[in-house]
């Protein structure tokens, strides 16, 4: 029991330490050419130093992934149509409105400094650098690391669905912030159902990568077009288009399996 756990619990102690890691490794290099530690606020030093360790990172759960792949993984083999491929993003979207203007038409923001402080000081860096690192590089790593790696490990010895929530807390955890961690482990859910439906990462690296664009970009598409929309406008729309979505992912197939009960029943 206690290997088990252990073997599902070092990666996130691993990504976690790899992550910690980037600020002081930036802070150095930002003190070697003459700066001051105490004043340190180069967002892009800090983003370009994030790329390598993310490299890295990669590397690690990669090849972690690919050895539980070949050995004892349920959920793999499976392929992403097109129609697929538009489902996900499309319920990525919903989802993305739903929870963004949700926080943001209640005033949830606001009761976490620390999340406010991270926001602010993310804006700071370079947008291409935010988009590599955030909207890319993060959703590939966080996917094979917590899908890939814990998620799978902890489904040989516990029932799927712990499996799942434990590890959606886990990815909560990782970020280290309550609220944050509340919304990461409600994504983790989700990101998990995706990955045991259609059985491949990519469902959900697609489903992350398309959350985390639209967090850099959203309002500032707004802001650019000088578009005012109140929150629960959007927040509105976001619903709509999780209910839509979430029924063309699911709904059709609890519909199928009823029809079926019932078909079976009428013959017996």
């Amino acid at each position: 029991m206690m290997r088990n756990i252990w073997r599902a619990v070092y990666p996130l102690i691993i990504m976690m330490l790899l992550n910690f890691l980037a600020l002081p490794i930036a802070q150095v290099m930002f003190v070697i050419v003459g700066g001051d530690i105490h004043e340190f606020d180069d967002m892009n030093l800090y983003y370009i130093v994030s790329v390598f360790i993310g490299i890295v990172s990669f590397a690690i759960f990669f090849l972690m992934w690919r050895r539980i792949n070949r050995s004892c993984s349920k959920f793999t083999g499976g392929r992403l149509t097109i129609i697929s491929i538009l489902l996900i993003i499309g319920f990525s979207l919903g989802v993305s409105f739903l929870i963004n203007n949700f926080i943001m038409a209640f005033g949830i923001l606001n009761l976490s400094p620390e999340l406010q402080d991270a926001v602010t000081s993310t804006k700071d860096a370079n947008l291409i650098l935010r988009v590599v690192v955030i909207g890319l590089m993060a959703p590939v790593i966080e996917e094979f690391c917590f899908r890939g790696v814990i998620f799978n490990r902890m489904y040989t010895w516990m029932p799927k669905w712990v499996a799942v929530v434990f590890s959606s807390l886990a990815f909560a955890v990782m970020h280290m912030n309550v609220l944050q961690g509340i919304i990461t482990f409600i994504s983790g859910i989700l990101l998990a159902i995706i990955y045991i439906k259609y059985k491949t990462l990519w469902a959900p690296i697609i489903l992350h990568l398309i959350n985390n664009l639209y967090s850099i970009f959203a309002s500032m598409i707004l802001n650019h077009i000088g578009i005012n929309i109140p929150y629960w406008v959007l927040l509105l729309f976001g619903l709509v288009l999780t209910v839509i979505f979430t029924w063309l992912l699911f709904g059709h197939k609890i519909l199928k399996v009823n029809k079926i009960n019932m078909e079976r029943k009428d013959l017996t």
